[in-house]
């Protein structure tokens, strides 16, 4: 027998209770991991058995010991012993080793040699080393099958309606739907783009309109689209079938938007307007009736006429979060509550995020520490004012008691923002990602924020970042975030964010928007809507009508991600964008009628209108009559914002009376079937199956949005998309009809550095290092590689050798030999040699340069169809 321990103390105990055995010492766990395998093989050809003997907790580095020697030595005896958990004393933080089982410590007696050597034999274990299985669905180990997707059985599926069965069907849904909304029921019409239901929602919404004219009843709508230009559209529409007034919000009649540039801005950046004090101390809003009336802000002013307008039609942000515009939807007490009927026009905004730095914190402290000074100057400002019986109009009234809240509050809140600049620092100790508020160590700041005096909103100044206020005096209270946060933190959706370029806090919440559509009802028009559970759960109405798209054709390509990465920040990164945008331009050519969709970074490297990128893909027509369009790379959210969105749809279902599991962040990469195929995706998606599903729903939606832009409904020759992205593609109405293999150079040079490497591994033998194996695909051609590149390569080879049963260079060996095998054998058929190498177990990067190469044979043979680019 020969043993191998971590530390020279633990050797030296083997060796003494052991007497005349080998004893390796490896002195650290990382030696541990990393065991002189030269040495061993000696012994373990010498007839020796190992003994590993481990630290308590150092199972993880045992078993990698274990692991490390059978892949030079596959028919090796290995067993593991570590001391149990029996002897820990309470309270005891270092590890304990068998020394000191042998002759104690503090707190705790030895056991002897005897009593030692019992123990060890008593918990000596084999090594429990997790062996992938054989097959193409093989995909728990290092070693993944080539052929990444295989074809199964599609869905039974009704044959999809034609366009005009569709719309006739649209027609007589639509005045029960109408009926519906005005009821208070929140209604989902969704229907395949193109199919026309903005069109025909609009047409039965103004027919409706003349009929409840004509029983001298009022129906008022508001119509927001996802654009300006098509709310142009729509009101365009509307004004021409002459059923009332109508305004375009957005300037078509009469100007909409605040003239203070500032406020402008933050209308662009926030989506906010301005208060009503803001708009009382505004130099352009209290300019006198004589002066020059271009300049005199018409924001107000138009407010006050809405009320006589059948009908408003703007952007969504027209009733966005605190908007004017947005009370006469929202609150029954004011001069809008006959405006009846909300209709959203596609992408409604489902949920806003608060962002707060140190800094807002920081500026909030200050000014509610003077809260006495603001509620002095208050209070003279109003009595003054009473003494010259002035007021200006619609200014609040407060009293003594409010005055009195307002200090009360300003002292309470300045504790528990204290505490909230606390958790900042704390999170930012934790490291990178999200770390989530306890709303119970923060529920002063809770039960504050959702409970804010009269008096002391009078501080607040959403609109800007400062706002001069009444008093002339810079007002930085920003009692809006406080509110939202207040309400995030308690319901779940508040976390501490610590990233790349600092710390801040975020927070979710449910826009007034969804919150006002869900509860009081309307009428959503969206093609790919994410929340019909939610809809469904708030007893509202879906009509769901899909029409079929039979000249469209729908083609993916793998193996590959075409991820964003760090969207250029590093040079790597740069040089990445660079090749993926060269990539995609080859691949669409000089075609005028090609059109592609891309991440933003490599759209703005191409330079080309016909290249769009995710986030402006959406609300508009301009691609209809398009023969071809690209998808390269997929919308994929980043670790961070999956967290944030799921745990926020989890939060809106809990309110509905559903509750989803939590999912603490963890992804894995396994098999997903869609519907006609299964397939191993290129990124890891989240363990929890809800949070899964939810994901593959929100990034299908952009996919069916980008692809509903070429209005293939309305086709009457080949449509062809093609997305260069490998992850699920499902929901919808969507269906993959063909898997192909992606043919870029990039994949092939990729596949000839892990030949490479595996020459490198047999020629090097255990002279081996990553410096080494580097240099050697470097000098053969293969230019330079990461670590993280050979540390890949070996654990496909090693994982390799566990399952036959080899060492790693017989495997490295072996791999070499079946590639050459396979491309005699299958050399015309790719596919064929795909299959044969899955079922002979071998990696599939191994074989990633036969399939280029008779992929790129398949492209040059006479009438041979495009592979890729």
């Amino acid at each position: 027998m020969a043993a191998i321990a971590e530390g020279q103390l633990s050797a030296a105990c083997g060796a003494e209770l052991y007497p005349g055995a080998p004893v390796i010492s490896t002195f650290t766990m990382g030696g541990m991991e990393r065991p002189p395998v030269a040495r061993i093989r000696e012994l373990v050809e010498a007839g020796h058995e190992i003994l590993i003997l481990g630290d308590r907790g150092g199972m993880k580095s045992a078993q990698e010991c274990a692991r490390q020697i059978l892949l030079v030595c596959p028919n090796a005896r290995i067993r593991i012993a570590i001391p149990p958990e029996g002897r820990r004393v309470e309270g005891q933080k270092k590890g304990e080793d068998w020394l000191d089982v042998r002759v104690g410590y503090a707190g705790v007696d030895g056991l002897g040699d005897e009593a030692t050597k019992a123990m060890i034999e008593q918990v000596a274990v084999t090594p429990d080393l997790p062996q992938p299985e054989d097959g193409p669905g093989a995909v728990k180990g290092a070693v993944l099958p080539f052929t990444q997707w295989r074809e199964i059985p599609r869905a039974t599926i009704e044959k999809l309606p034609t366009l005009q069965e569709t719309q006739d069907r649209l027609r007589a849904a639509l005045p029960s739907a109408i009926e519906a909304a005005r009821a208070g029921r929140p209604v989902l019409i969704s229907t395949t783009t193109g199919a026309g239901k903005t069109h025909h929602t609009l047409k039965a919404l103004l027919s409706a309109q003349v009929e409840e004219r004509d029983r001298m009843r009022r129906l008022n709508f508001l119509w927001a689209s996802p654009t300006k230009d098509l709310a142009g559209v729509a009101w365009a529409v509307a004004d021409e079938a002459n059923c009332g007034r109508v305004m375009n919000w957005d300037g078509r009649q009469t100007p909409g938007l605040c003239m203070l540039p500032e406020v402008t801005q933050a209308l662009m950046e926030r989506g906010r307007s301005p208060h009503q004090h803001a708009c009382q101390s505004c130099q352009y809003g209290q300019k006198p009736e004589g002066d020059d009336q271009d300049e005199r802000c018409q924001f107000q002013k138009n407010l006050s006429e809405a009320p006589s307008v059948r009908g408003i039609f703007g952007q969504h942000g027209i009733i966005g979060r605190e908007s004017t515009l947005m009370k006469f939807a929202t609150d029954p007490r004011d001069d809008f509550k006959d405006r009846d009927l909300m209709v959203i026009d596609e992408g409604v905004p489902t949920f806003a995020t608060t962002t707060v730095t140190g800094a807002d914190v920081s500026a909030a402290r200050v000014a509610a520490g003077a809260i006495d000074q603001h509620v002095d100057e208050l209070r003279a400002k109003n009595l003054q004012k009473q003494k010259r019986r002035e007021r200006d109009e619609g200014e609040a009234r407060f009293t003594e008691e409010d005055y009195s809240k307002a200090l009360a509050w300003g002292h309470e809140i300045a504790p528990a923002l204290d505490k909230l600049a606390a958790a900042l620092v704390a999170g930012a100790g934790k490291g990178m990602g999200l770390h989530p508020i306890d709303k119970i160590e923060h529920a002063d700041f809770v039960r504050l924020g959702q409970k804010i005096p009269p008096a002391a909103r009078v501080l607040d100044a959403t609109a800007l970042e400062k706002v001069v206020g009444v008093f002339g005096q810079d007002r930085i209270v920003p009692l809006a975030w406080i509110k939202s946060l207040a309400k995030a933190i308690e319901a779940g959706t508040a976390w501490v964010r610590v990233h790349k370029k600092g710390v801040d806090i975020i927070g979710t919440n449910p826009t007034d928007l969804w919150t006002r559509y869900l509860t009081k009802g309307g009428i959503l028009l969206d093609a790919t809507c994410t929340h019909v559970d939610e809809i469904q759960a708030a007893g509202g109405l879906v009509i769901d009508l899909r029409a079929g798209q039979p000249h469209l054709k729908v083609v993916q390509y793998g193996p590959r991600l075409h991820g964003k990465g760090d969207s250029g920040r590093s040079r790597t990164g740069r040089e990445k964008m660079t090749k993926e945008a060269q990539d995609l331009q080859a691949a669409m050519g000089d075609d005028p009628d090609v059109v592609a969709i891309t991440h933003k970074t490599q759209a703005a490297l191409m330079k080309d209108e016909r290249v769009r990128h995710w986030g402006t893909h959406k609300g508009h027509n301009d691609w209809k009559g398009k023969k071809r369009l690209i998808l390269w790379g997929l919308p994929l959210m980043n670790a961070n914002d999956q967290i944030v969105g799921y745990k926020t749809h989890r939060a809106a279902m809990a309110a509905r009376g559903i509750d989803l599991p939590d999912w603490n962040g963890e992804r894995v990469r396994d098999w997903v079937a869609t519907d006609g195929w299964e397939m191993f995706p290129a990124a890891a998606l989240p363990a929890v199956p809800e949070a899964r599903s939810w994901l593959l729903r929100e990034l299908n939606a952009e996919v069916a949005q980008a692809i509903g832009r070429l209005r293939a409904v309305w086709a009457t020759a080949p449509v062809e998309v093609e997305i260069y992205g490998f992850l699920p593609i499902l929901g919808f109405g969507l269906h993959v009809d063909e898997m192909r293999l992606e043919g870029s150079g990039r994949a092939h040079r990729k596949a000839s550095t892990r030949r490479l490497a595996m020459e490198a591994i047999v020629d090097l033998g255990e002279e081996r290092t990553r410096k080494g194996i580097s240099d050697y695909i470097y000098n053969h051609g293969g230019g330079r590689v990461s670590n993280t590149t050979i540390d890949s390569c070996l654990e496909e080879a090693q994982a390799y050798a566990l399952r036959h049963g080899l060492t790693l260079i017989d495997a490295a060996r072996t791999l070499c030999q079946i590639t050459s095998d396979l491309l005699k054998e299958h050399g015309n058929d790719a596919m064929a040699a795909c299959r044969a190498a899955d079922a002979a177990g071998v990696p599939g990067a191994v074989l990633l340069a036969l399939l280029i190469e008779q992929g790129r044979r398949a492209q040059e043979a006479p009438g041979a169809q495009r592979a890729g680019p």
